[in-house]
């Protein structure tokens, strides 16, 4: 166990028995009650090494710091809980430091959630027996998405500190000026960096082989905290149905396999739900079946394995015209052609192995008219 979880643990384990001790007489006998109760698991859950947390450092000189912890998580209150956050006991030291909640109470371990639209504002309480030059260091940040700032904002001197790119403040303290210390001139102000939200790069939905639809996206910094539900429509757009769930990874890319898509037109859409519990909806993504087992309705090419690994095979329908040579394009979903062939026949394999995961097209078309035979989708894995 680190030091600093040692010092929270006793910190912890002495307040909890006041708590829940009044008529004690003795510390030892309140420290005792409290090794009775959950505090030894509480410790242990905030230690988790999944836990989203940051510890800040007092520091005069070698001998003389201190630590608190802010911790967040979805279900906690910014209000003093006990059980859950951490009272501040003031000790001997030659510099204290705690955080506040809302309700002004000072904590060791100030348990919370992080905030959404609207920054957070973090009280915190600065004492020293002397004056002179301290620091104030972010010592750790575990798990909070980058998609948060942390600023340290200084009231009495008018500055601010980024603690993500630069994580030491050093300021001065002077005993005879109450302003420069006390609770009252620093916060640590959390709050989201539109830069880091969400965002939806692209979505499609092609047929694949079996008769299954295979609905593909790409993302960015959607975390583990955005939500993915893929919907599907079969009158033309007026309803849309769930058909399945797909959680955040944090891998940028996502897929979903629609294994009973109905006769006709199927509509596919991706609905987003993102930290701020806002839901935002894709572009639609059609993928048409017929009677026939391998070829959409729409197109005049059959095109397999999709998904794919390494090698395409593109069909082209015998029944479309008499043409015997046709060069094929493959091309990116913004239109660029990134792989060309030719054949002489209504047959053509190629190598897609160096092409990067995603969705692309693959256009024929007839040497002898320079007439388009037919375009369709594909997807490398």
């Amino acid at each position: 166990m680190r030091p600093y979880w040692k010092a929270l643990l006793l910190c912890c384990i002495v307040q909890f028995a006041i708590n829940t001790k009044s008529n004690a007489t003795c510390a030892s006998e309140k420290i005792i009650s409290a090794k009775s109760r959950s505090s030894s698991k509480y410790i242990e859950a905030q230690a988790s090494k999944n836990a989203q947390f940051l510890r800040l450092k007092l520091v005069k000189d070698a001998a003389s710091s201190e630590d608190i912890i802010i911790q967040f998580k979805p279900t906690a209150s910014e209000k003093y809980v006990f059980d859950e956050d951490a009272p501040y006991l003031q000790g001997f030291g030659n510099v204290n430091l705690c955080s506040l909640s809302s309700d002004n109470i000072g904590l060791a371990i100030n348990v919370l959630p992080l905030p959404g639209k609207e920054p957070d504002a973090i009280k915190l309480n600065i004492q020293a027996t002397g004056s002179g030059i301290l620091q104030l260091n972010l010592a750790e940040i575990n798990a909070i998405p980058m998609l948060y700032d942390v600023w340290l904002m200084d009231k009495f001197a008018h500055d601010s500190l980024d603690m993500r790119q630069n994580k030491s403040y050093t300021f001065k303290l002077d005993k005879a000026d109450t302003t420069s210390f006390g609770p009252n001139r620093f916060t640590l102000t959390i709050r989201q960096n539109p830069a880091y939200a969400y965002r939806l790069i692209n979505f499609d939905a092609v047929r694949i082989r079996g008769g299954h639809s295979f609905v593909q996206w790409a993302t960015n910094y959607e975390g583990d905290y955005t939500h993915f539900a893929v919907e599907r429509s079969n009158d033309d757009g007026l309803t849309f149905n769930v058909i399945g769930n797909v959680p955040a990874t944090g891998t940028g890319t996502y897929s979903f396999t629609d294994s009973k898509p109905l006769k006709g037109l199927n509509i596919y859409r991706l609905q987003q739900e993102d930290v701020n519990k806002t839901i935002t909806y894709s572009n639609n993504a059609n993928v048409l079946f017929d009677d026939r087992s391998n070829i959409a309705a729409d197109n005049s090419l059959s095109i397999y394995p999709n998904p794919a690994i390494s090698m395409i095979n593109v069909v082209i329908n015998p029944d479309v015209n008499d043409e015997t040579s046709f060069v094929i394009n493959v091309m990116d979903g913004s239109g660029k052609v990134v792989q060309n062939g030719s054949t002489g026949q209504t047959s053509w394999q190629g190598s897609i192995a160096n092409l990067q995961p995603g969705t692309y097209f693959v256009r024929v078309i007839s040497i002898k008219s320079q007439s388009l035979v037919g375009k369709t989708r594909f997807v490398k894995l």
